[in-house]
């Protein structure tokens, strides 16, 4: 009935059917009918009966079979397809090697990439390791968006739904596509709830930016921390998994010394690093570009990474080095030599605040309030305010003793600090209100304590330097206190003192009244305006009252 549908049925569709069954069927009465409508250019069964000739391998004409299948799958049209599909079914080693070859076919066009993608979902029925390590690799490095996903089914079919192998190697794809059916778990999901953290730690290195940081947010939230892979991983070359690998050990509780002491030595290679990849990015500035990087995109194909990105990348890793070592425990000098290298290079700003921050995040012992004193008067600007503030934080009165004319009288920023901190008072810098130098920045605290003895004895000191007297004269007149105006007076009323000092205490005078009156703690101090009185009406000129100033 079969061979007779092929002949005499009007439908098209019908008559593919009759061959299909009849290759499903495997009679020896249809062999010769099916080879010979395979064989047959041109015919509109063509195609049905190259595949459906792929069940005649027990046929007695089986090698016929082969041979007209391998001719077929070199073509590269649907006749080739076809004769893939027919090779699965034949099954044998030598048609599987067809298949597999056809998988990794060298070429492009529509056509081509047809037969390999129909290859790749044959592979998906042949439980071999050839196969498996094929589609694991196409997995890792093919970023054909249809193929991949071919290797995504077939390696399921052959791994199981819920086995997360091939998921593993296809997050190291540089593709990041989404490859699961509608409604179905996507590969980087799955890994990120079910994946093992120790497997992940093993592909880490081979993924992606992107890919990563979705995979280093899964482990960190972990209850559980590989922490041997973690030290082991401190050594690679990859910047997101040694970035990875000290965020991973900088949450552990307890860390023991074989941690710290990887901790330690990672910290002083990727420094090391830092500065070799300075020099090229000053290279790279001057004209130099001969040291460039290279990297992958975000599709797999090699780019040019710049001196300047291979500096940052390094920069990433050198700073959180630094947070884990300070949460661990890493001796001092470690953070410290960091702290203290290259201070007039802005590009390491970063990378130094970051190790002064973190000399902070273990135990305060005596040996980091030993260096933080000595970064706190050290020759690099940023540094000096920053440890100056945790200094004054952590030992107030090893704070106080810093501020002197030699060391942080002289720097601003790092004194202001220290006295937000609480750490200075009026009487831990009094001998600064009498010099011309450093009194400006001593200033605000004996205003702020009211400290009027200090600064009376500096104004009414004829001896004193013309622009410390000065200074001292302003600062009782910012102080709005009834005890500052009494020596204002004494200074104003002198008529053998300086005429421009006398001005000076007048006009300190009359701002420290109008504060007091306005009820101002202090000069500097502002409240609304009061509106203003009406103009008289009469006719004179003026009729007011006096100006304060008269």
């Amino acid at each position: 009935m079969l061979l007779s549908g092929i002949e005499y049925l009007e439908d098209h569709a019908h008559r593919v059917r009759a061959v299909q069954a009849l290759g499903e069927l495997g009679d020896p009465r249809s062999v010769d009918k099916l080879l010979a409508l395979a064989s047959e250019d041109g015919n509109p069964l063509q195609n049905a009966a190259t595949e459906a000739i792929g069940h005649l391998k027990k046929s007695p004409q089986a090698d016929a079979v082969f041979r007209l299948l391998e001719k077929h799958a070199k073509g590269t049209n649907e006749i080739a397809n076809r004769a893939l599909v027919g090779l699965r079914w034949f099954d044998t080693p030598s048609g599987w090697d067809i298949v597999r070859a056809k998988a990794t076919a060298k070429g492009g066009g529509w056509y081509l990439d047809q037969i390999r993608t129909t290859a790749v979902e044959q592979l998906g029925y042949n439980d071999d390791p050839a196969t498996r390590d094929l589609l694991l690799k196409l997995l890792r490095t093919n970023t054909d968006y249809r193929l991949l996903e071919a290797a995504y089914r077939s390696a399921r079919r052959l791994w199981g739904k819920a086995s997360l192998e091939p998921n593993y190697h296809f997050v190291q794809n540089p593709g990041g596509y989404n490859v699961a059916a509608p409604g179905e778990e996507q590969p980087l999901e799955a890994v990120v709830k079910r994946g093992d953290a120790l497997r992940i730690m093993e592909v880490f290195p081979n993924c992606r930016p992107q890919m990563q940081e979705e995979l280093e947010s899964a482990l960190l939230t972990r209850p559980n921390l590989p922490v041997k892979e973690a030290v082991a991983s401190l050594g690679h070359a990859d910047e997101g998994t040694v970035r990875l690998a000290t965020r991973l050990l900088g949450r552990v509780s307890e860390p023991d010394v074989e941690v710290k002491k990887a901790i330690g030595a990672a910290l002083a290679k990727w420094w090391a690093t830092w500065q070799e990849r300075r020099g090229k990015s000053g290279a790279a500035v001057l004209g130099s570009d001969d040291d460039d990087y290279y990297d992958d995109d975000d599709y797999g194909a090699a780019k040019k990474v710049s001196p300047a990105e291979a500096l940052k990348k390094a920069g990433e890793v050198v700073e959180s080095l630094l947070f884990t070592a300070g949460r661990v425990g890493v001796p001092t000098e470690a953070i410290a030599t960091v702290a203290k290298s290259r201070p007039d290079d802005p590009l390491a700003r970063g990378i130094r605040l970051e190790a002064v921050r973190c000399l902070s995040l273990g135990k305060t012992t005596p040996a980091v309030l030993d260096t933080l004193e000595t970064l706190a008067v050290g020759p690099d600007a940023d540094v000096r305010v920053l440890a100056s503030e945790i200094l004054a934080r952590f030992d107030p009165k090893r704070a106080a003793k810093l501020a002197t004319p030699e060391k942080m009288l002289s720097d601003r920023p790092s004194f202001n600090r220290v006295v937000i901190a609480g750490a200075v008072r009026a009487a831990d810098v009094k001998a600064a209100a009498a010099s011309a130098h450093v009194q400006p920045v001593a200033l605000s605290v004996f205003v702020a304590e009211k400290d009027v003895p200090t600064l009376a004895s500096v104004a009414k000191d004829r001896k004193a330097p013309e622009a410390a007297r000065f200074g001292a004269v302003e600062g009782l007149g910012v102080m709005a206190a009834v005890n500052a105006e009494a020596v204002l007076v004494e200074i104003g009323t002198a008529k053998d003192d300086d005429k421009e000092l006398r001005k000076a205490a007048w006009r300190a005078l009359r701002r420290s009244k109008r504060a007091r009156q306005r009820g101002a703690p202090n000069t500097l101090s502002t409240t609304p305006k009061a509106p203003k009185a009406a103009k008289p009406t009469g006719g004179g000129k003026g009729g007011g009252p006096k100006d304060d100033e008269e």
